[in-house]
């Protein structure tokens, strides 16, 4: 059974009942502090096992055709925001989302397995549409190309990424980068816009290299 942090055992019970009706999914041994904040459609909110919600995180699933998974082990730090944005959000295993985070899912958001995502980062799976000057920006429509973070990869804090983007398996995005584009995987990105400084594994690379060509 999850447990609902409270000091007071009648509300923790009632909110334990009230969450294990509403929304679509609560796993074994969740832990859902007293001041988070879930909106919208419930039953489109999906948690898996051994998931921790931090005091005053944000989940809003806004729209019928909207989804939030959040997988085993996960964690969502005190005052983390996910919402929804009438597309979807999905969150692999062991993966960490830091305070103040501001996480978005316009065109759908993936986000793989032990992934870190420091505090302050702001992730937008949409662009405003800005060509016609004769049209006010709000009106123009959004670009929903989605988001993939894949595996292993660390974010650091305050970093910003952007519609369309793909960040490779194990890579590693400096605080305060601006993503505009995909990234390959081990790559090691700072800067705005982002540039790829080096890409990990390389220093190991060249050392087995010079071994190798030592004993021959």
């Amino acid at each position: 059974m999850a447990k609902i942090v409270y000091t007071n055992k009648l509300s923790q019970d009632l909110t334990w009942i009230y969450y294990r009706m509403r929304l679509g999914s609560l796993g074994k041994n969740c832990v859902i502090d007293h001041r988070v904040n879930i909106q919208g459609f419930l039953k489109n909110i999906y948690f898996r096992n051994n998931i921790k919600v931090g005091r005053d995180a944000t989940i809003i699933c806004d729209d019928p055709g909207s989804s939030i998974h959040i997988g085993d082990y996960s964690i969502i730090e005190p005052s983390a925001m996910l919402i929804s944005k009438k597309g979807g959000i999905k969150i692999g295993n062991y993966s960490a989302i830091n305070p103040f985070c501001v996480i978005y899912g316009h065109g759908k958001l993936i986000i793989g397995n032990y992934v870190s995502i420091a505090a302050h980062t702001v992730i937008v799976p949409a662009n405003h549409i800005f060509e016609k000057i004769d049209v006010p920006i709000k009106n123009q429509g959004l670009t929903k190309k989605g988001i993939v973070i894949e595996d292993d990869v660390w974010i650091g804090a305050g970093v910003k990424i952007l519609d369309g983007c793909v960040i490779g398996k194990g890579s590693v995005i400096g605080a305060g980068t601006v993503v505009n584009k995909s990234i390959e995987p081990y790559s090691v990105v700072v800067g705005v816009p982002g540039k790829v400084i080096r890409k990990r594994g390389n220093d190991l690379k060249a050392k087995y290299e010079e071994v190798s060509k030592l004993e021959n």
